[in-house]
């Protein structure tokens, strides 16, 4: 189990500095070290806060209010999970191949894979890109 200091990644988050554990709905408590939370807190992650998850469905259903900010926190986790699940069932010449750097590639991937959305989220690339862009094509 990891300690809840993070000894840093390349001079990044600096030696003991506690991560979080953050509560949520879904996956319970989850774990983010220093480095990941100072990715979190960054402007760009914030900002998706404000895009909605599930696009405009939160007009027709008030209660499908989940944001992407809430998602890339599950998806880091889920990252982590899966790390240290291919960690535990690989063989020795795997397992010695991994480093933490690679672990914390793999949860800054999850965390930050949706930070090109706009808002509203596919509805406003396929729908309103469309319409402003004579050559936008999402599908390129």
């Amino acid at each position: 189990e990891e300690a809840m200091t993070s000894p840093g990644l390349g001079g990044v988050g600096g030696p003991g500095r506690a991560g979080k554990i953050i509560n949520d709905p879904v996956h319970g408590h989850m774990y983010f070290p220093r480095v990941v939370m100072d990715a979190v807190d960054t402007p760009q992650l914030q900002r998706l806060r404000e895009l909605k998850q599930l696009g405009t469905a939160y007009y027709v259903f008030p209660g499908a209010s989940h944001n992407r900010f809430e998602h890339s926190l599950g998806v880091c986790h889920l990252a982590t999970n899966m790390y240290e699940a291919l960690r535990r069932s690989s063989g020795k010449a795997v397992r010695t191949g991994l480093d933490r750097a690679d672990k914390v590639s793999i949860q800054l991937a999850g965390l930050c894979h949706d930070l090109g959305h706009g808002p509203f989220s596919h509805v406003f690339d396929n729908e309103f890109l469309p319409r402003r862009c004579v050559d936008w094509n999402p599908r390129e």
